[in-house]
């Protein structure tokens, strides 16, 4: 079939049942050989099934949640010109300087607040994507068979789908943070590093602790672990980034930003769920290491770890820390195959983390489905609706919270 055919044929198949779409995309990556460019189509139609799902999410929690005030937002911007919806907004609103300008510009736009979870969770998980085929490119082990795999795992084992469309500025904050950081660990500093750090901070302001993680070329690997063991404790009962932010210079924006970090409760509340998915990737870490000692490429796991435990304190930043930390895991998977070929040979370590986290994310994704502290719906959480609504069907969804 010529590209042309298979993109047209992809496009009707979209528009005529998008999950049917987004599985046959599966099916080819998986099972059969593609060209590059018939790669690069199949995983556009995965990125676009995720955020058209997030467009007919409808949050059912009795609180306000953070896609709730995100769309209160976005129902004030209705009905104004992009430039009357730019000129409404506050010198606070341009702190989030990447995240506020862009939403009110794409509602004022499509005159709809849900395009906003479209955009973010298509940027999401565009950027986790092609971040994985840049490591694999960078590392030498990309071809179609491996990059089909491991997107499978990361996309069902380590990416929390209903987190995501949930914090609609944290999950693209972290995904165009470490596309920038995966430039670095190619080629050092470049403009692309500079330009997407910059915007993952105009995303959300939590980006500037994980700029240590560039850090990563200078340390030696032991002497990491041993900062790791004798640190974790005292992080876990001192609010270190508290102290952190107390000894920036002062001004409205350091406040704004410290702010952001204070009103959220003390570490103790942190479940062992989210302790143990940092430890999983400690373990992970450790194994690689094991492996090859001169790596010091895994120093990036062990920073990732300590700027995480450093949050102890405050709750909602260490949390998220945990949970959407799934490059971490993916950049990890890539390492384990420069180590093992194929993938599905690597260490008993690896397997038995990656089965822990496939249930631990299955029994969250549950429990955010009409259960639990903040739950949501898509089509309804109706798998007749999802499975065999049209794209049509999916857009007239109307968010009604």
């Amino acid at each position: 079939m010529e590209l042309i055919n298979f993109i047209v044929f992809f496009i009707i198949g979209f528009i005529i049942n998008p999950f049917l779409a987004f599985i046959f995309s599966w099916i080819l990556l998986l099972k059969n050989k593609l060209d590059e460019n018939r790669i690069n189509v199949c995983v556009l139609i995965l990125v676009l099934y995720w955020g058209l799902l997030a467009f007919t999410q409808k949050s059912l929690a009795d609180i306000d949640t953070d896609a709730v005030r995100y769309y209160y937002f976005g129902h004030g911007i209705i009905g104004l010109s992009v430039k009357d919806a730019l000129d409404s907004l506050t010198i606070a609103d341009y702190m989030n300087f990447t995240f506020t300008p862009v939403n009110a510009v794409i509602v004022a736009l499509t005159q709809n607040v849900q395009s906003m979870s479209f955009i973010w969770v298509f940027v999401t998980y565009l950027c986790t994507y092609y971040s994985i085929k840049r490591l694999m490119i960078h590392y030498g082990c990309y071809n179609q068979r491996n990059y089909s795999r491991i997107l499978l795992v990361v996309t069902f084992c380590f990416m929390l789908f209903v987190q995501i469309s949930e914090l609609l500025k944290q999950a693209p904050a972290f995904a165009v943070f470490f596309l920038g950081l995966t430039y670095y660990i190619e080629k050092g500093w470049n403009i692309k590093t500079i330009i997407l750090i910059i915007a993952s901070i105009g995303l959300h302001s939590s980006m500037f602790l994980f700029i240590p993680l560039l850090l990563y070329r200078y340390l030696p690997i032991k002497k990491s672990f041993y900062i790791i063991i004798a640190l974790t404790p005292i992080m876990m009962t001192v609010d270190i980034i508290n102290v952190f932010w107390g000894m920036l210079p002062g001004g409205e924006y350091f406040a704004m930003i410290s702010d952001k970090f204070s009103d959220y409760g003390d570490g103790s509340t942190a479940t062992p769920h989210y302790i143990l998915i940092e430890l999983l990737m400690l373990f992970m870490a450790f194994d690689v290491w094991k492996k090859n000692k001169d790596d010091r490429d895994i120093n990036i796991v062990i920073l990732y770890f300590l700027i995480s435990f450093a949050n102890y304190g405050n709750l909602v930043a260490f949390l998220r820390f945990a949970l959407f930390s799934h490059w971490i895991f993916a950049f990890m998977l890539v390492k384990y195959l420069t180590l093992y070929r194929p993938l599905y040979r690597f260490s008993n370590i690896g397997k038995y983390i990656v089965i822990i986290m496939f249930f631990m994310s299955f029994r969250f994704t549950l429990s955010r489905l009409g259960m639990g502290i903040y739950p949501s719906s898509y089509m309804d959480n109706s798998i007749v609706k999802i499975t065999t609504s049209t794209i049509y069907d999916y857009l007239i969804v109307k968010y009604d919270k």
